[in-house]
């Protein structure tokens, strides 16, 4: 029947909609003026199906999506009045008073609504293995009274044709033409283009992509509710991205303003398999492309191998194999058992053309329920079995298995079965569950699934109490979350900022750009970044698509501050030139050119660190200035070694000398040189030391290069060669430290970091050379220092006073104690006085200075350690390094005269009295007794006594080697002379000894006894005879008569 302006409310129409009558229409009844109009994508068959609905009083237009029956409603109710519109979807209805249009999903088409129009879009989804059903339903059922028309692609002529004889064709072509672009990379996708990818993955994987590429991109998938989708499709509509990507849910009859889709893949899981799309398919996400009159185009990403020429060849010319079936099932059901509801649904079809369809996700449902006993406790009847069908076609939003999906269904089923309706406190919860806008793009996509169910549960009449409230909670949750997951896809995706900047780029408008006198680049009144040095520096991004729309941006404004920096360092400002730790001539801190190895080791070369802000000209002309800044540099610094290399200023042998030092960087060492060195006459070393050359005990060197600025410089140039020789990058170890006058070793530096730091290596530590060559000369002082003057040798048989200097003895008298004055007795013959003793130590004429000892060697002082910075074993290694080695000498102490032993003597008896003292004096003079040191350490210049000894047996070997012939003859004379005065001597002294009563000497007597030890025994010392004025005379006279 008609429908007429009536104050029917909406839910008196929710009753009318659930009335489940028949269908009782058949193809074989009046024509109805039926007319299926035909052709490719872009041929305005959906305008044309609204205007024409429009023209009648009352209409219907059945659309595939949710999203695009959305769409067709804003654009309707903007022609009529929104009290005339009703919006009818499984998850939305939007139902006035007296409706007399109505849009709606093609499963959501009320069922006995008689309209003047009756219209189905896209109607060769009648094909389709999942939904093909529902549209051949409509395609052999519903009708308008006066016009039905179904749109759809031209394969469906044939079979249309065979089901309904009457229909009238009408074929329309494209506006457009579609033509194949080939094989681009992402990155190279023009703009206004779509990207197809068939899994949210994928899509997510895409635009995160294009949005690091090209700014960002809008987001389109199936399962995003129509609120979000029209929100991202806003963002591209209006130009605030170029981009959009999407699954094949683009291809259900979306206008948008794409110039290009591109395939990021051309197979998609269909539910059950893996497959690739057919050509009608891609035909029909293709024909998105080149929308109304302007052409399109379609291609293929890097992510797909190729397109079949055959697929190519029918997208472009539309030419398709004809659809010969379709899917259909029976809408005539059987409510009277359980059983006989499942047959009714598996009847097969009498219509050539049809074939039943897959079981499909209600059927799967009401199968797996009827195993439930309490869900066949209830199914009794048919109206229990026709709730129950209705409640098995809740959609699986969720994308659940099976079993859980069906759980939740007989939950609701035994609710309706008990009360009626749902328990409103458990609908409340479950609501409540999604009713939470945090969490990310998967969290908010899962709450927007189950929100959508509770949306179409809330949806139907009579299932719960308070239908319009709970309408508007679930409607409002399902808006709040579609909200919040299209703020997380623009977050995350679209770069809004590098969007409209690059689309004012491309659109070549005024983009305002500022630089402040501290670098900071402000675009559109916006900080992007800092001129630093001669260098662009964007704000902290990874999106190369901003990058690449602020640089553009900022081109102009940019050059010209670097241009005018350029003229401050070649000609204000080239003091502040210095070279970095890393090889960098630095502007101020900021790095402007790069040193490189040149042909000679002083002839660096400089290379311009360029950018694209630097032009040519001054890019040659900053070059030309630091080239002539370091040659300048070098000059200053390593004069020495410059004017050294010039053959013109070293001539003859020292010009041998003085290559050596250019080569190894102004150090040598002398062992390895000695032969060198020697060769040298005086006038050859004159012509060195010109140049600040010196000749140090263990190495040649110029202390003017020992500085931190010809250091540094110098392990700059060593390391450029030793990049170049080994084809490596520059590694540049750090100075060791300024002013330090030795380090720690460091295993791990290169070979010749240490000597051309100016250090020399010793064991643990490195010492700077010019410190080296002052401790050696310290040394020197200490070690050849003779007296002027020293004591005789004393007769140590009688007491002999030796008289002090006047003041000198003053002193002592008046510092004696008087238990010390009781205690003094007469020396013994065997024990020399104090004064003796200490005439034996001191030499008379000269003190000895400190660090020389009496055995000729030295003792390391405070001042020698104090040069190198170190102490102790590092200090000992120093020494042992430069050719010194130590030796432990017992300290000879002087014996206690007689007056002090015979007092010892005398308080014999008090010993036990002395014994019980405190104890903490006992502790005392034990600590006292350990500090003593019994040993000195002397050094001995070992490296000296390894030459004499050599030198000694070289003079012995040619001695022998010289004088073998003469000797011969000599030694026999000798020899014959020698022996007969011996035996003249040895009779008379056994004569003398025959008459003294002495035995005669025997010289193996003892051989073989060993000497009684007697510690109490005083064994006179044998004489020793050593030079009157001999350093060792008094260590001599003392070590006899101890």
């Amino acid at each position: 029947m008609r429908i007429t302006k009536s104050k029917t409310a909406a839910r008196d129409f929710d009753q009318r909609l659930e009335n489940t009558t028949p269908d009782k229409y058949d193809i074989s009844d009046e024509n109805h003026n039926i007319t299926a109009i035909l052709g490719p994508t872009n041929t305005g068959k959906t305008h044309l199906a609204i205007s024409t609905m429009l023209s009648h009083n009352t209409g219907m237009i059945g659309l595939p999506l949710r999203l695009l029956a959305r769409e067709v409603y804003d654009r309707v109710i903007k022609l009529k009045d929104i009290s005339q519109v009703a919006l009818i979807t499984g998850e939305e209805k939007i139902i006035p008073k007296n409706p007399n249009y109505f849009i709606c999903t093609v499963e959501a088409m009320p069922r006995d609504l008689r309209v003047d129009f009756m219209a189905v879009d896209e109607i060769q989804l009648a094909a389709d293995p999942h939904r093909g059903y529902i549209f051949t339903n409509r395609l052999l059922n519903y009708r308008g009274n006066k016009q039905t028309m179904f749109l759809g692609a031209e394969t469906m002529r044939d079979i249309i044709g065979r089901l309904l004889p009457d229909v009238n064709f009408v074929t329309r072509p494209r506006f457009s033409n579609l033509s194949y672009a080939g094989q681009k990379k992402l990155s190279r996708l023009p703009h206004k283009t779509a990207i197809v990818a068939f899994s949210a993955d994928r899509v997510y994987e895409i635009a995160e992509l294009i949005r690091r590429q090209k700014g960002g991109a809008a987001v389109v998938l199936g399962s995003l509710s129509p609120r979000t989708r029209n929100a991202q499709i806003a963002l591209y509509q209006k130009g605030e991205v170029d981009y959009i990507v999407a699954t094949d849910a683009i291809g259900m009859g979306l206008n948008l303003d794409i110039d290009h889709v591109a395939f990021a893949a051309t197979r998609k899981f269909d539910g059950k398999r893996t497959r690739h799309l057919n050509n009608p398919e891609m035909a029909q996400i293709a024909g998105r492309a080149g929308r109304f009159k302007n052409d399109g185009t379609f291609g293929i990403t890097s992510l797909v191998k190729h397109m079949d020429e055959d697929s190519i060849h029918a997208i472009e010319e539309h030419e398709f194999e004809p659809i010969t079936h379709l899917h259909w099932r029976s809408n005539q059901l059987d409510f009277s058992t359980i059983h006989n509801l499942i047959i009714s649904l598996n009847r097969p079809s009498e219509i050539n053309g049809l074939v039943r369809t897959d079981t499909a996700i209600d059927q799967a449902t009401l199968e797996y329920l009827i195993k439930d006993e309490d869900v066949i406790h209830y199914a009794r009847g048919g109206a229990a079995n026709k709730i129950l069908w209705e409640v098995a076609s809740i959609p699986d939003f969720r994308k659940l298995v099976l079993a859980e999906h069906a759980t939740l269904v007989s939950h609701i089923y035994r609710n309706l079965m008990q009360n009626g309706h749902i328990d409103t406190d458990w609908f409340a919860k479950q609501v409540s569950y999604s009713d939470n806008v945090d969490g990310d793009i998967d969290a908010l996509s899962n709450r927007i699934a189950h929100i959508r169910t509770w949306t179409f549960i809330a949806n139907r009449p009579n299932w719960v109490l308070e239908v319009g409230h709970w309408r508007n909670v679930t409607r409002n949750i399902e808006n709040r979350l579609s909200d919040a997951l299209h703020e997380r896809l623009t977050q995350r995706f679209v770069d809004k900022r590098t969007s409209l900047l690059m689309s004012r780029l491309r659109e070549k408008e005024d983009i305002m750009t500022d630089i402040s006198d501290t670098g900071e680049v402000k675009v559109e009144d916006q900080i992007v970044g800092s001129v630093i040095g001669l260098e662009f520096t964007l704000g902290e991004t990874d999106d190369k698509a901003q990058e690449k729309a602020l640089r553009s941006a900022s081109l102009a404004q940019v050059s010209a501050e670097i241009e005018r920096r350029i003229g401050l360092i070649t000609t204000e400002q080239p003091s502040q030139l210095l070279i970095d730790d890393q090889g960098q001539i630095c502007w101020g801190e900021h790095a402007i050119a790069r040193i490189e190895a040149g042909d000679a080791i002083l002839s660096p070369y400089s290379r311009i660190i360029t950018n694209e802000y630097i032009s040519s000209a001054d890019e040659q002309r900053l070059g030309e200035f630091v080239k002539t800044w370091l040659k300048s540099e070098i000059d200053t610094h390593l004069s020495s070694l410059i004017k050294l290399n010039d053959p013109e200023n070293v001539t003859g042998l020292a010009r041998g000398v003085a290559f050596q030092l250019v080569e190894n960087f102004g150090i040598l060492v002398r062992d390895e040189v000695n032969n060198d060195i020697k060769a040298l006459d005086q006038e050859a070393r004159k012509q060195l030391r010109r140049f600040g050359v010196r000749f140090g005990a263990y190495h040649i060197f110029i202390p003017q290069l020992l500085k931190p600025a010809p250091t540094k410089l110098l392990m700059l140039l060593a390391a450029l060669q030793t990049a170049k020789q080994q084809n490596k990058q520059l590694a540049l170890a750090p100075h060791p430290g300024q002013g330090l006058t030795s380090v720690a070793l460091d295993a791990n530096m290169p070979n010749n970091y240490y000597q051309t730091a100016g250090f020399r290596k010793c064991v643990t530590r490195a010492v700077r050379i010019d410190m080296l060559e002052r401790l050696a000369d310290l040394i020197r002082e200490v070690l050849y220092w003779k007296p002027k003057a020293a004591a005789k040798p004393v007769e140590l048989a009688k007491p002999v006073e030796i008289a002090e200097p006047e003041g000198k003895a003053e002193g002592k008298a008046e510092a004696k104690s008087e238990p010390e004055a009781d205690a003094k007795t007469e020396p013994t013959q065997d024990e020399p006085t104090k004064d003796v003793v200490k005439s034996v130590l001191e030499p008379v004429g000269q003190a000895r200075p400190l660090g020389a000892h009496i055995s000729g060697g030295f003792m390391v002082t405070p001042n020698m350690m104090s040069l190198v910075g170190c102490s102790g074993e590092e200090f000992s290694n120093i020494l042992a390094t430069i050719g010194y080695h130590m030796s432990k000498i017992e300290i000879e102490q002087a014996p206690a005269d007689a007056a002090a032993k015979q007092a010892a003597d005398e308080t014999t008896d008090n010993a036990v009295v002395q014994a019980q003292t405190d104890d903490d004096e006992k502790g005392n003079d034990k600590e006292t007794a350990k500090d003593i040191p019994t040993h000195e350490e002397v050094w001995f210049p070992a490296r000296k006594r390894n030459q004499s000894g050599q030198r000694r047996n070289n003079r012995n070997q040619n001695r022998n080697a010289t004088d073998d012939q003469n000797s011969k003859g000599n030694r026999n004379a000798q020899g014959n002379k020698s022996a007969q005065g011996n035996r003249n001597a040895q009779t008379n002294k056994n004569e003398r000894d025959n008459r003294s009563g002495k035995k005669p000497f025997n010289k193996n007597a003892n051989r073989h006894k060993s000497k009684p030890q007697n510690p109490h025994k005083n064994n006179k010392p044998k004489p020793t005879i050593a030079p009157e004025n001999s350093p060792f005379a008094a260590l001599l006279a003392l070590k006899g008569k101890v």
